[in-house]
């Protein structure tokens, strides 16, 4: 993978991210099994989309990329204004609602309204949600090759709607998997991030679970990841699992679109992709942020 260059590797971690959740969406709250498997970009759902279109995964990691390109770093108000404003209107998402916003994050928002504290989110170790796993890219591509600052960032950024401990720990794990994939980093590298990771990649799937827990959707993510050969192997492999399946397929597609860079990724997928050239600019200044810093 040395021949990938890290802007391809930036765009495809913040692309992956948005097909993989316009891809999983068609099946998301599916018990794994009881649909016809995804084969593609194909719309539909519960939320009834588009071809292309994609949910909350993605309107809150463009949120949150916007946020630290605009404001030059981590501003948690300005993130947590931006989330409510999409909750209000819907945009930059692909509708006048918000589709899909979890119930975690709605609790974050309501409380960020009511006080003004932009770290609203709550401890209670059952709001331990995938809402933040969902759009962790942005903070890594920013602060990137500062795996301190990343950390650092990672955790702030997921306090402004989740504070269960568990919440951090995953986030971490994904932040590290996002690095060292941006890092051109092997496969195995990226499978000895945490013990609970050793054996995944050959771990039988009916033991992987696709649920919204933060520990279960990271590990069914890693595990599409690990187990697949290919970008596009690795999104249907987690977007079939059902159940949570764009948040599953979002956080595989952070990882593997890093890993394998956006050249990687189907061009008849990115052809109907929601907001393409939108989301690869924001890849791209997340790029030029990283690289000037100070």
């Amino acid at each position: 993978m040395t021949d990938i260059s890290l802007i391809e590797r930036y765009r495809g971690a913040l692309l992956g991210l948005a097909c993989g959740d316009a891809i999983g969406c068609a099946v998301e709250f599916y018990p794994r099994g009881r649909f016809t498997p995804v084969t593609g970009m194909i719309g539909g759902g519960k939320f009834r989309l588009s071809p292309g279109e994609w949910t909350d995964d993605t309107s809150m990691a463009i949120c949150l990329a916007a946020s630290l390109v605009d404001c030059q770093g981590h501003d948690p108000y300005d993130q947590m204004n931006r989330y409510s404003n999409w909750f209000s209107t819907g945009k930059p998402g692909p509708k006048s609602r918000p589709v899909g916003v979890g119930k975690t994050v709605m609790k974050a928002l309501f409380k960020f309204r009511q006080d003004g504290n932009p770290y609203a989110g709550d401890n209670n170790p059952r709001s331990a949600g995938n809402g933040a796993l969902m759009r962790q890219a942005p903070v890594v591509l920013a602060y990137y090759p500062d795996l301190d600052e990343i950390q650092k960032f990672t955790r702030l950024t997921t306090l402004t709607t989740h504070a269960a401990e568990v919440c951090h720990l995953t986030g971490a794990q994904l932040s590290e998997a996002i690095f060292k994939a941006l890092s051109g980093a092997k496969k195995l590298d990226i499978e000895a991030i945490t013990p609970e990771w050793q054996g995944l990649s050959t771990t039988p799937s009916e033991l992987i679970i696709g649920s919204g827990y933060a520990p279960e959707s990271l590990k069914a993510a890693v595990w599409s990841f690990l187990s697949t050969e290919s970008f596009s192997d690795a999104i249907l492999t987690a977007a079939n699992l059902g159940d949570d399946a764009d948040t599953t397929a979002a956080i595989c597609g952070q990882i593997a679109g890093a890993f394998y860079g956006h050249k990687s990724i189907p061009q008849k997928w990115l052809d109907v992709l929601f907001q393409k050239n939108e989301i690869m600019e924001l890849a791209d200044a997340l790029y030029d942020f990283s690289q000037n810093k100070a």
